[in-house]
């Protein structure tokens, strides 16, 4: 029975459960399965960008890239999360000059490339905002 247990802790350390997006009238939020959450609300959403690399098929390929006022509510969400298709058509509804154009892009890239898919038409830090997605961390920007 010992080695039986050993195996699905094994294997649920090696597949991790994908984070889960909520989305509100007022914020999204990602939960991860290690109990870390972020969350950004609507109105202080600055920009989207995705972020694809050359790991698919054999991990993970896409990220939606989320950026706010400040630096400190910049994070990720992987394609893979429970409830990103939502998300997506959120961003379509919610956002008038949301870039559709720049999902199908990006839906075609296999490289390491970005794809601004909105941004937010005021002043706000990133408007270097390639020099910040090469300096991310996928969790938390």
């Amino acid at each position: 029975m010992r080695l039986l247990e050993w195996m699905k802790k094994r294997w649920a350390d090696a597949h991790p459960k994908p984070p889960q997006v909520e989305i509100t009238r007022q914020e999204i939020i990602c939960r991860y399965s290690d109990g870390i959450v972020y969350s950004i609300r609507w109105d202080d959403l600055r920009a989207i960008i995705i972020e694809t690399n050359d790991l698919g098929p054999f991990g993970e390929d896409w990220y939606w890239l989320l950026f706010g006022k400040i630096k400190s509510q910049a994070f990720s969400i992987p394609q893979c999360a429970i409830g990103e298709q939502e998300l997506l058509i959120n961003f379509q509804t919610r956002l008038a000059a949301f870039d559709n154009e720049a999902v199908i892009r990006a839906s075609s890239s296999i490289n390491n490339k970005s794809f601004l898919c909105w941004e937010y038409s005021g002043d706000w830090y990133g408007h270097d905002w390639a020099g910040i997605v090469l300096a991310r961390n996928y969790r938390n920007l």
